[in-house]
């Protein structure tokens, strides 16, 4: 039996870890493989890891190596998993190809479907060669056999050169260079291969194309990016003039968001749902990002033809037919309705001349001062959206799910009092929604050892120990020498917030306490890490200290004392077992009632019952699904009872 003490710790700390938000619809997926970037080959690399073509050594977000050869075993799996015949290779698994050599047991099913298609076969010894790379020439004469109808066309020339002639004019090969036939066939190439392959119809037994029977048929368009709605329940992209949902995760090559893509040709796969799961940017475009500052006539005629960034960088731009800006999500503007200190992302066109350009203008840097999280039912929907004032007074603003939170908080439910912010509110209008809120979440505590005045300002420098800082006196005033101060910085790594000293009360072990002449001193386990803290003379003599005493221990940080233990007493919870774990947040079913709840607590404390019957720190990892936990919510703790 697996017994673990799981504790929520009180939010009361100002500052603190960000969640892992859970995936949805349109949420853009991180590059396919690592080691791709700028390939030839990185567009169909991409498409067919999405696909589940390709997977690489270690899965998608690891290597692929698009430069070293494919062996005949791997070639097996991308083109039987390319011609849509995965699942009759799983069926056929378990039954080993009739060959004299071994054959890795992961590659049975695949070798088994390409054997009987008549794609591959082996050598007159009788063996397969799995190991083996494939050669251009093998590669080019599998992919012809691999869509039907097509073998049956070929030339009776003289091997390979025919499947070479016929592969190369009927597109097989694509824009790969396959005159060297006898080389060994790279990763890369046979992704763009397999790609050009599956835009291929199949034949009749006469040799007629059979109309829209290739792999994309349907899944596959080319056409200009018009726009895109990540509020659309589901989101969509528009593009050539269709409207398309997108999938749950979407993969971007050539740009780093939808906005960049926006008025420029692209090239889209949907998958079998309809969903776009994969969006490829065209046109080679340039992309410059900056600060606006201002325009200028650069040809002196009164009109103004270039953008200047903060930096001093130029970017021209067509007069007459001006710059598309969308700013704060709002498209219809040109560059006349920029302001100084927008930042821009500029995309330029073949003759360099900024033809497109998203901007954001945020609000002056501010501070939270309120905040409430989301509210969700029992099925885990939003009730009530996250909420926040700020020290400037934009108050009960609404923070929507689709807003994109960044820095050091990637979660709007994680947001907390005295994050530093800047907000950008869609039309630039604060009383509409939010779209983006930038947070800093950086602290320095000490005591004051200087603080000066320098001018052209006056500039105040207030020194912590140490290090100078620069006070920002949007709402502060400076401190006096030998202050015991914390603030919170900006984006600048300036003083800007003041943020009181307060009581922090994580839910522990007790490890041991000594009672001495020099002062009281309790040890717990904290996460793991054994903490010595002085204690105001309470006294411990009652606990065990044998790793069953767990509680809330309170500390006053300005002097890190232990002013109380508040012993936590397990059996208040009703048993639920974890139907749903991720790394971060867990769902739980009431066993008894059947009610749900999503529990999402970046900071949960987890401790696991080892062999020798003690409690030790085991992490979000110490959980499984099937798990019958114990939960109260009155005090955040959770007690597992036992596993599946």
């Amino acid at each position: 039996m697996k017994k673990v003490l799981v504790s929520a710790l009180v939010a009361v700390m100002v500052f603190g870890l960000a969640a892992t938000a859970f995936a949805a619809p349109g949420d853009i997926a991180g590059p396919a493989f690592t080691d791709i970037a700028g390939h030839d080959a990185e567009g169909e690399l991409t498409l067919l890891g999405a696909m589940g073509v390709y997977s690489g050594e270690y899965g998608l977000g690891g290597p692929v190596n698009p430069d070293d050869p494919i062996t005949r075993a791997q070639f097996c799996k991308v083109v039987v998993e390319t011609i849509g015949l995965g699942n009759l290779a799983e069926s056929l698994s378990g039954m080993p190809p009739a060959f004299a050599d071994e054959i890795p047991t992961w590659a049975w099913g695949y070798v088994n479907v390409a054997v009987f298609a008549e794609i591959i076969s082996g050598y007159p010894d009788g063996t397969f060669g799995p190991d083996n790379p494939v050669t251009y020439a093998e590669a080019v004469t599998m992919l012809v056999r691999a869509i039907s109808g097509h073998d049956a066309m070929v030339g009776d020339q003289l091997w390979p050169y025919n499947y070479i002639f016929y592969g190369v004019e009927q597109g097989f090969t694509g824009d790969v260079d396959v005159g060297l036939v006898n080389l060994p066939a790279s990763r890369g190439d046979i992704a763009r291969m397999l790609f050009a392959t599956m835009q291929i119809n199949k034949l009749d037994k006469d040799g007629n194309v059979i109309a829209d029977s290739a792999v994309l048929s349907g899944l596959l368009f080319e056409g200009l990016f018009e726009d895109y709605d990540l509020a659309a329940d589901p989101p969509t992209v528009t593009v050539g003039g269709a409207t398309h949902p997108l999938a749950d995760p979407v993969y971007i090559v050539g740009a780093s968001d939808y906005e960049s893509l926006r008025s420029f040709n692209v090239r889209i796969v949907l998958n079998e749902d309809g969903e776009v799961i994969f969006i490829e940017l065209l046109d080679k475009a340039t992309v410059v990002t900056g600060v606006f500052a201002n325009l200028a006539d650069a040809d002196g005629n009164g009109t103004a033809d270039t953008i200047v960034l903060e930096d001093g960088t130029e970017v021209p731009f067509d007069e007459a037919a001006g710059v598309d800006v969308v700013l704060n999500t709002v498209d219809g503007k040109t560059q006349g309705d920029l302001q100084a200190g927008d930042e821009l992302t500029l995309t330029l066109g073949a003759d360099g001349k900024a033809v497109n350009c998203v901007a954001h203008r945020f609000k002056p840097v501010d501070y939270i001062t309120d905040f409430t999280p989301s509210e969700y039912d029992e099925e885990g929907n939003e009730t009530a959206a996250a909420m926040f004032d700020s020290a400037s007074g934009l108050n009960d603003i609404a923070i929507p799910a689709d807003c994109q939170v960044t820095g050091d908080v990637t979660d709007r439910d994680k947001l907390a009092v005295n994050d530093v912010i800047e907000v950008a509110f869609v039309n630039d209008d604060d009383t509409q929604a939010p779209y983006i809120i930038r947070v800093v979440r950086q602290v320095v505590e000490g005591v004051v050892t200087k603080v000066t005045e320098t001018y052209p300002g006056p500039v105040t420098k207030v020194f912590i120990g140490d290090t100078a800082y620069i006070l920002d006196d949007t709402y502060l005033t400076a401190p006096g020498k030998d202050d015991q101060v914390r603030y919170g910085l900006d984006f600048e790594s300036e003083l800007f917030v003041e943020i009181a000293y307060t009581q922090v009360t994580p839910y522990v072990q007790l490890v041991s306490w000594e009672d001495s002449s020099e002062g009281d001193t309790v040890t717990v386990d904290n996460r793991g890490v054994e903490v010595t803290y002085p204690t105001d003379d309470d006294d411990y003599s009652g606990y065990d200290f044998d790793g069953t005493d767990f509680g809330k221990l309170t500390i006053d940080e300005a002097t890190n004392t232990v002013t109380n233990f508040q012993e936590y007493t397990f059996g208040a919870g009703g048993e639920w077992e974890v139907i749903a774990l991720s790394d971060g947040s867990m769902t739980l079913e009431n066993v008894t009632t059947g009610e749900l709840k999503f529990v999402d607590d970046p900071d949960i404390v987890i401790y696991v019952l080892d062999d020798e019957g003690k409690y030790v720190y085991g992490g979000y990892e110490a959980l499984s699904v099937g798990d019958v936990l114990e939960y109260d919510d009155t005090d955040g703790m959770i007690w597992i009872e036992a596993g599946p």
